[in-house]
């Protein structure tokens, strides 16, 4: 088994920051206030605008087309599935940047400060 590659990200503003209304779909990468807008995900609420995912350990573990990485803020950090935005892919929602992390083949929505 390889090793799972990690992004740090590290936020120095907290909150959501995006002022955006959520309509929760319950969908990887979907805005949430709590576990209850995400089906079977959880909701990170110290993401920007919330997002629906799952704590992971590999790529396996993601949905298709999401990846497993390192989200660290400056007061809490997770390794949760972010969306990934390659072509053909969904574009990220406010307050996330399509980015491809050291490491990967492929870029993924990451929280923007």
């Amino acid at each position: 088994m390889g090793r799972l590659p990690l992004l740090t990200i590290v936020l120095l503003l907290a909150g959501c920051g995006t002022g955006e209304e959520c309509y929760p779909s319950g969908q990887l990468g979907s805005c949430c206030h709590d576990d209850g807008d995400c089906g079977e995900f959880s909701c990170f609420a110290d993401l920007p605008g919330g997002l629906c995912s799952r704590d992971c350990s590999a790529d396996h573990l993601c949905p298709e087309g999401s990846t497993c990485l390192l989200y660290q803020a400056s007061d809490a950090s997770h390794v949760l599935c972010l969306p990934g935005c390659a072509s053909g892919q969904a574009p990220c929602r406010d307050g996330y940047d399509c980015r491809l992390p050291d490491g990967q083949s492929s870029p993924v929505c990451v929280p923007v400060r």
